[in-house]
């Protein structure tokens, strides 16, 4: 199966008709399973075809459809910046064996006096002053 970044992905079977629950809206869908570690459902291109007519808005990043004559509006997230990562997802990650590296990256305030930092720079190369500044 062709998926969203164009990479091929062999699927390893269907399951009809799944009851899943959206920001509350019960919804019924037929889905391939597919070895994704990263997200637990995926909508693509095959759920929206039985969709019929919707309204997409990718600005505002919502999806608005008609379900057995119910108005259904489901919001995207409106953040982009990253999110901490949860204790669930690194067990995932961890039991699908899906992770190569794990980095953590932790912000720490200097403790280094402008002095200090000042004689540092005088004492490297001047290349190497220069990439810094």
């Amino acid at each position: 199966m062709l998926v969203g970044n164009r990479e091929q992905l062999e699927c390893e079977g269907e399951v009809q008709n799944i009851p899943v629950q959206i920001q509350g809206h019960y919804l019924y869908i037929s889905a391939y399973v597919l070895p994704i570690a990263a997200a637990e459902l995926v909508l693509g291109s095959q759920w929206l075809a039985t969709l019929d007519t919707h309204l997409e808005n990718y600005k505002e990043r919502f999806l608005t459809f008609y379900v057995d004559g119910e108005l259904i509006t489901l919001q995207g997230e409106t953040s982009n910046l990253p999110s901490l990562t949860q204790f669930h997802q690194l067990t995932r990650l961890q039991a699908t064996n899906s992770r190569a590296k794990l980095y953590v990256i932790q912000i720490q305030t200097p403790e280094v006096s402008a002095h200090h930092l000042l004689e540092l720079l005088t004492s490297m190369e001047p290349e190497l002053t220069m990439t810094i500044q």
